[in-house]
């Protein structure tokens, strides 16, 4: 943090800076601390994540071109034609699904980060709104707050059942 107070005498310890300013003390970093196990755990989940990824675009269409030519070898060309066919019909359900559910899950973390800053701002103007006599204008705003937020997460419940729904459903018998 920074001091918006002037200190009478400063101190380089290396890694960080410390500011007296009489009984006062603040401590302000200069450097991020622990930089190379940082470094590590971020090159950890890049290779990580990497060859999941990998793995998954190797594999999959090595799958799907293996399980298509036996399927045609064993029921001819329409067994392919029909998992394709079932494949876009799914795909089709679950993204008018997902579409809606994106737009509600951007509107939740906005209402969460409304009534989040709300609440901060009532618990440090608390003694001015006390004195003020404004705390039950204040509760009502927070409270309104809350029921959006409260109201929007029952609609994205209400979308995310029947996308869990069509997702296990066309995982299951497909």
């Amino acid at each position: 943090t920074h001091s918006l107070l002037r200190s009478d005498t400063h101190c380089d310890t290396g890694n960080s800076t410390k500011t007296t300013n009489k009984s006062i003390k603040f401590e302000q970093p200069t450097l991020i601390e622990n930089v190379d196990q940082r470094i590590t755990q971020d090159v950890d989940k890049l290779c990580t994540q990497a060859a999941t990824l990998l793995s998954i675009v190797v594999i999959t269409p090595g799958l799907i071109v293996f399980y298509m030519c036996y399927l045609w070898r064993l029921f001819g060309w329409v067994a392919p034609i029909a998992c394709f066919v079932y494949f876009i019909l799914s795909a089709c359900i679950t993204t008018v699904f997902t579409k809606s559910l994106a737009a509600l899950i951007y509107r939740q973390e906005k209402l969460e980060g409304y009534f989040r800053l709300n609440h901060m701002l009532y618990r440090i103007y608390i003694e001015s709104i006390a004195l003020l006599k404004a705390s039950s204008y204040e509760d009502s705003k927070l409270n309104d707050s809350f029921k959006k937020v409260y109201e929007n997460q029952k609609q994205t419940i209400n979308v995310r059942f029947p996308l869990y729904l069509a997702t296990n459903w066309f995982s299951y018998f497909g």
